[in-house]
């Protein structure tokens, strides 16, 4: 599958309820999308590995192939303490141990931090099947391939399914990763505004840059009212 293609990127996304398979051309334009249901907990790792031969998207090549996990179980923590060999240790310290998962880590020179998360072994061996495949948190992607950083202050705010990933930059440093879980415009309001306050950002000059916003007026039109809402 990876190999030189007119199409130099596959992206695989496992997110909530369904994989998502994205191409994107040489200017990183998405080219095509596809995504199929999919309920991770039911699924063994021969039937991801037959989802995945399936989509025609799997059946060409690629100069590089992303798969990126989609899950709230991360954390990030600063290059020079992190030991590649005493992750699992680190990313445990204070949570509890997923079964039948492995913690695998993504490190950013651009931000000086690693992303840690957890992976269930039947992702990893059926991605491992297809072999040529990379594996990234998708905070570490959004990081490093999509946020804005022409702003030095700016809250950065991502939306998935009833959650919203938040990020903070102050002075050009990240200030919080987090992520939230939200059902209403009221909600995604009151942890946007428990954000400013906490890190005592000024919601007249520093503004909300908003990701993935796609049919989410509702939003949009609740948190002007609050914010200084900018699309990115």
């Amino acid at each position: 599958m990876p190999g030189t293609g007119q199409q130099n990127k596959l992206i695989i996304r496992f997110c909530a309820a369904e994989l998502r398979f994205e191409v994107c051309g040489k200017d990183k334009n998405l080219v095509s999308s596809n995504s199929l249901p999919a309920y991770f907990p039911e699924l063994a790792t021969e039937d991801l590995i037959r989802m995945l031969a399936g989509e025609s998207a799997m059946q060409k090549q690629y100069d590089s192939v992303l798969a990126l996990y989609e899950s709230d179980a991360y954390s990030f923590v600063p290059n020079a303490v992190f030991q590649a060999d005493k992750a699992a240790d680190l990313f445990y310290f204070q949570r509890e141990a997923a079964k039948d998962s492995v913690v695998l880590f993504n490190r950013s020179d651009r931000w000086e931090m690693t992303a840690l998360f957890s992976l269930p072994q039947k992702i990893k061996k059926a991605l491992e099947y297809f072999g040529g495949i990379s594996i990234e948190h998708h905070l570490h992607y959004f990081l490093n391939e999509r946020l804005q950083t022409s702003k030095k202050q700016a809250l950065h705010v991502c939306l998935r399914e009833h959650k919203m990933d938040v990020i903070a930059l102050k002075n050009g440093k990240i200030q919080l990763i987090n992520t939230y879980g939200f059902q209403t415009p009221e909600d995604f309001v009151y942890h946007v505004l428990h954000v400013f306050e906490g890190l005592a950002l000024d919601t007249e000059t520093c503004p909300l840059l908003l990701y993935n916003a796609g049919e989410r007026q509702d939003i949009w039109d609740l948190a002007s009212g609050f914010v200084k809402i900018e699309l990115p």
